[in-house]
């Protein structure tokens, strides 16, 4: 339903457009496409915040299926509910307009570009911010931007592609007024025998957000061109702060770096994002130790069982982080030291 909701993009017409991407399928398939095919609806994604882990399996035959699910816990609903729903795009954001145009003067020209090695000036800024914006407005990947720097991009995006259907008509003064700014590194080849990531992250002190996707590392500034000393971004900061500034007035600039790099990167994030999810993993437990009525905190040799037990490989992945198998870890946990008697785990 979308409850006659506006476009976000032009705020007039109603948002009826379902499976908008907010990372272009372009972007996505090669990261996440299970056969190869690099197309739409091949991905198998999984999205890890610090609460949940979610599963995307697009049109993933039944002999992958069963390597992610217990079959006994893939029921049709949950099939529809929850696995069909793609952590990449999202439902009623977009007109079927403004949908379009997205593709037909940003993401398929861009595409094009990165295809044939050839570079312009004013379709990958408004590209990247298009994206940028995006990720901050789907609320889906934990990177929102303060309000009046997501309306603003939103506000340009809106010009560009108004502009866009008018011969380009006062895009200068839309570039100027944007207050944009980007860089793009790219890690050349690393998605060639290594699994690829999206996660984003907005520094609200220095108010810039980056986003990795795959092999490319994309940081967008809205305090001026400058990156300051104190941002940090799982290690990519050290080349971030080297790397060309875009700002659509000239063709874009891509840094191109060994892929061995990004494997230091990729480990940093790893470890940041670990120890975010133990940190939230534990104040949810914590909260249903407090809730069966056990006195003060769930302490820490309790907790690393818990822990042990879910994240147990033997328990397939796409089952692994779900509400109900939380209850039953925590009974077993409890179990292991005593507080549930053997014989009575459901209580």
């Amino acid at each position: 339903m979308t409850d006659n909701k506006k476009c976000l993009i032009c705020q007039e017409r109603i948002a009826s457009k379902k499976n908008s991407h907010i990372i272009p399928s372009f972007l996505v398939a090669p990261i996440f496409s299970y056969d190869g095919s690099n197309k739409r609806g091949s991905e198998v994604m999984v999205t890890i915040t610090p609460s949940e882990e979610k599963v995307f399996i697009g049109e993933l035959p039944d002999t992958k299926i069963e390597k992610l699910f217990d079959q006994e816990n893939l029921t049709e609903e949950r099939i529809e509910s929850e696995l069909k729903i793609n952590t990449a795009s999202k439902d009623y954001i977009f007109c079927p307009k403004c949908e379009s145009d997205l593709s037909k003067y940003l993401e398929t020209p861009y595409s094009n570009e990165l295809r044939d090695n050839k570079n312009s000036d004013i379709i990958p800024f408004f590209f990247w911010m298009s994206v940028i914006w995006r990720v901050s407005i789907s609320g889906q990947f934990g990177a929102k931007l303060d309000t009046s720097t997501e309306n603003r991009l939103g506000t340009s995006i809106k010009a560009y592609l108004n502009a866009a259907d008018n011969a380009m008509e006062g895009i200068e003064q839309i570039i100027s007024e944007s207050s944009f700014f980007y860089r793009v590194l790219r890690f050349d080849g690393y998605l060639t025998n290594s699994p690829g990531n999206i996660v984003a992250d907005y520094d609200t002190e220095n108010k810039i957000l980056s986003v990795v996707i795959g092999e490319i590392v994309v940081s967008a500034s809205f305090a001026g061109k400058e990156i300051p000393e104190s941002y940090s971004f799982f290690g990519a900061e050290k080349y971030l702060k080297n790397a060309p500034i875009n700002d659509g007035t000239n063709k874009e600039i891509i840094s191109h770096l060994d892929s061995s790099l990004f494997c230091e990167i990729m480990k940093e994030m790893v470890s940041t994002l670990a120890k975010q999810k133990i940190n939230t993993e534990y104040e949810i437990i914590d909260s249903c130790w407090q809730m069966v009525g056990l006195s003060g905190h769930m302490p820490e040799d309790i907790f690393k069982a818990y822990m042990e037990i879910l994240l147990d490989e033997n328990t397939k992945l796409g089952d692994r982080m779900t509400n109900e198998r939380r209850v039953d870890v925590f009974n077993k946990a409890l179990q292991s030291f005593g507080f549930i008697p053997k014989d009575d785990k459901n209580d």
